[in-house]
């Protein structure tokens, strides 16, 4: 998976840099957790939920979501 997308976006009219840059995101947008669990879950939301549907999650803490508990 990770060779295919590497080859796929070869094909994007972006720069290299984007690449390693965009990988990140998932672990980045955990980075409001260390503040508090309502940084936490903004961060997570905006970055993570709108891009691949883990559930909105909730100022409680990680582990809640609109999905259930997880």
């Amino acid at each position: 998976m990770l060779l295919l997308s590497i080859w796929l976006f070869s094909f994007l009219p972006f720069a290299w840099w984007w690449y390693p840059a965009l990988i990140l995101v998932p672990d980045l947008s955990m980075i409001g957790y260390v503040f508090n669990n309502k940084m936490g879950a903004i961060t997570y939301n905006v970055a993570m939920d709108r891009m691949l549907g883990y559930g909105l999650k909730y100022f409680s803490g990680f582990k809640q979501s609109h999905l259930g508990e997880l």
